[in-house]
C-alpha cells in the first residue's frame, strides 16, 4: 500500500504537495507513549494543514496485514473512528502514514508510506516507554514536485536521510537506466 505523485506542476500545485509531504513527515516522525491511542496521533499529521485551512476526509492511516487484508483492523490513525482499547500503539504493528489534499474538480495529493511501531530513543528515564514509526516504504518523493523553502531543516534532514536509504537499499538490484532515474529522484535536497 504505497501512494506517490509524479510529475511536473504549477506553483499550487507544487504547495500542496509540499504541505502534504510536511504532513507525512510530521506522523514519521512523532514519538508517542506505548499504549496511546492511535487516533489521537492523527492531529499531527494534519497540524500543518489546518493551519493552512486544509482538510482531508479520511484518516491518516490504517493497519496494514501481511496475510489477511491492507485495510486491517484495529488499528486506525482517524479522528473519525472511535476510540476503542484494541487501537493501541504497541510494537509491531503496521500502519500505513497517508495524508492527501484534494481540490474538487482540480487536482488531488496523497503521499502513503508503510511503517512499523518500534521502540523510540529518549534522553528522559522515568516517564514509561515511547515508541516511534519505522518507515518501511522504499519508494523516492518527487523533487520537482517539493517547494524546499516550505521545509524547515528536520524536515529536509528526515527526507535527504530517507532518500539517501533508498538510494543505498535499491541501488545494487537497479539497472543502470533505473539507477539513473533513483539517482535524480533522490538528490540532497538544500
Amino acid at each position: 500500500d504505497i501512494t506517490r505523485v509524479l510529475g511536473l506542476a504549477n506553483a499550487a500545485q507544487r504547495r500542496d504537495y509540499t504541505l502534504v509531504l510536511k504532513a507525512l513527515i510530521a506522523l514519521s516522525t512523532a514519538k508517542f507513549p506505548k499504549n496511546i491511542n492511535l487516533n489521537l496521533l492523527d492531529s499531527i499529521a494534519r497540524a500543518n494543514l489546518w493551519q493552512e485551512g486544509l482538510e482531508y476526509m479520511h484518516g491518516s492511516g490504517h493497519g496494514v496485514g501481511y496475510f489477511l487484508t491492507v485495510h486491517e483492523r484495529p488499528v486506525s490513525i482517524s479522528y473519525f473512528s472511535a476510540l476503542k482499547n484494541e487501537n493501541k500503539a504497541k510494537i509491531g504493528l503496521v500502519s500505513s502514514i497517508e495524508p492527501g489534499i484534494y481540490r474538487e474538480g482540480k487536482w488531488g495529493i496523497r503521499l502513503e508510506n508503510l511503517v512499523a511501531i518500534v521502540k523510540a530513543k529518549t534522553r528522559e528515564k522515568g516517564f514509561g516507554e515511547f515508541l516511534c514509526f519505522k518507515t518501511l516504504t522504499l519508494c523516492p518523493f518527487e523533487p520537482n514536485l517539493i517547494e524546499p523553502n516550505m521545509l524547515d531543516e528536520k524536515e529536509k534532514a528526515w527526507l535527504n536521510a530517507y532518500h539517501q536509504r533508498v538510494l543505498k537499499t535499491l541501488s545494487s538490484k537497479l539497472t543502470s537506466k533505473a539507477l539513473v532515474w533513483l539517482n535524480k529522484k533522490c538528490k540532497r535536497l538544500d
